[in-house]
């Protein structure tokens, strides 16, 4: 066990900030707000399962360079349903907070968006496996 969390703690801690991040109860700011781009939560929504789901991969990757679709299926999966329960959980418990179904649509585009990245472009997971300090692969 801790074998695993010395593999993954960098996929297990952004659960953790996403966790922080969905259940952190935020007052309701009425008029002008600091950023002010349309939709801006959707793409954050996006950004963090998008980074989330990708540390899964290059952790995984890492370790196992060859393609595995099972466990990419279920690093897909997992991301999806933990994004949805998020948003269940910020409706059913978080006071000031409300589950969207956007929020989760914009979770799960993320999920995807970094599966076709990581799965179909070379260049994206070199990049990326480069900036993790990984070693480089095809």
């Amino acid at each position: 066990m801790i074998l695993f969390f010395k593999q993954y703690w960098k996929s297990i801690l952004w659960v953790f900030i996403i966790l922080f991040l969905s259940t952190l109860q935020v007052p309701k700011i009425p008029g002008n707000r600091l950023i002010n781009i349309p939709h801006f939560d959707k793409i954050v929504h996006f950004s963090l399962y998008f980074i989330g789901v990708s540390l899964w991969f290059f952790d995984y990757y890492k370790r196992k360079p060859n393609w595995n679709k099972t466990i990419f299926m279920h690093i897909i999966s997992w991301g999806i349903v933990y994004g949805i329960l998020m948003e269940i959980l910020q409706k059913v418990v978080v006071q000031n907070r409300s589950g969207d179904y956007f929020d989760a649509l914009a979770n799960t585009l993320g999920v995807i968006t970094a599966f076709i990245l990581f799965r179909y472009s070379s260049f994206y997971r070199n990049t990326i496996l480069k900036i993790l300090g990984y070693n480089k692969r095809n």
